[in-house]
């Protein structure tokens, strides 16, 4: 483990490349209220989640990073309505290419791969990797919903607008024939 100093600066830059090329780590706690892009996807923005930043040389010599996130946020369900915890574990391996060259090439065959000829933004690497690691419609595990709870069931209990134009419908219709 290294010094969090060591690579990340005081306006919250990582210096990625020696990161990589020294083999160490960053580690830290992050608020979830931090985060503004994600203020609309969460239930609620308290909490907070564990990060680790690694880097090391890949099998061919070209500098990787590992972004690990762990920890859980409050998602709305989709089935239900009501917020749930979510657990998250997510790792990502990035490449870090020092030139536009080097990210032609190895874009092409590689899962991902970002230009890193500067030093990249700590918080906006931790902000992205949890939108990728968010589901897209987020649920309660099958079976957890609280049957005839939440604001699905008040939904279907309300009348349904198009149901007087179905029946005047099917009066013409009856009429017609």
């Amino acid at each position: 483990m290294s010094n969090r100093a060591n690579y990340v600066s005081a306006t919250g830059k990582l210096e990625v490349q020696g990161l990589a090329r020294a083999g160490e780590s960053v580690v830290g706690i992050v608020r979830l209220a931090d985060f503004k892009r994600l203020e609309t996807l969460l239930a609620t923005n308290e909490g907070s989640l564990g990060f680790t930043v690694r880097g090391a040389m890949d099998d061919r010599g070209r500098p990787v990073l590992t972004l690990r996130l762990e920890g859980s946020v409050t998602l709305t369900c989709q089935r239900c309505l009501l917020p749930y915890l979510h657990e998250l574990d997510s790792e990502t391996e990035i490449l870090l290419a020092a030139t536009e060259e080097e990210l032609a090439v190895w874009d092409e065959g590689e899962d991902e791969t970002v230009l890193a000829a500067a030093p990249l933004d700590l918080h906006e690497m931790l902000e992205d990797e949890l939108l990728l690691a968010l589901p897209y419609a987020p649920r309660h595990p099958e079976g957890v919903c609280a049957p005839g709870g939440g604001a699905a069931a008040s939904a279907q209990d309300q009348t349904r607008p198009f149901a007087s134009l179905a029946n005047l419908k099917r009066k013409q219709t009856g009429n017609e024939n």
